[in-house]
């Protein structure tokens, strides 16, 4: 009889985290997929990169130390329950890239025999 509520209350775990994680992700107009991303070549303006990843990045931060401009934006990623694609802009040039996908596999095996349980 514990095993179905330790199962459930993993269940609710995992719905909680998945909602959270959902809510921490960019809201960008679209998503962006880890093998585009990796192909976004450095240097490129902050326009390029919008433009071949589809739509505008949401700004994390601006910085201004003297005549340097630091940016940083970020894009919901694919994959999984949580994706954020991140891009740091120094003087317009694509300086740094980040991908973050987290996803959840649930496999359940058995080994032995369980008594007194059967499948319906």
């Amino acid at each position: 009889m514990r095993k179905p509520v330790v199962l459930a209350v993993a269940a609710a775990a995992l719905v909680a985290a998945a909602w959270w994680a959902r809510a921490q992700m960019p809201q960008t107009a679209c998503s962006v997929g880890h093998a585009g991303y990796q192909a976004l070549p450095m240097k490129v303006s902050y326009d390029k990169a919008r433009d071949l990843l589809g739509c505008n990045g949401q700004l994390v931060s601006r910085q201004k130390r003297g005549e340097l401009v630091i940016e940083s934006y970020a894009w919901r990623g694919t994959g999984g329950l949580y994706g954020r694609a991140e891009a740091v802009f120094i003087d317009n040039a694509l300086e740094k890239k980040s991908f973050v996908s987290v996803g959840v596999t649930v496999n359940m095996e058995s080994e032995g025999t369980d008594k007194g349980y059967r499948q319906p």
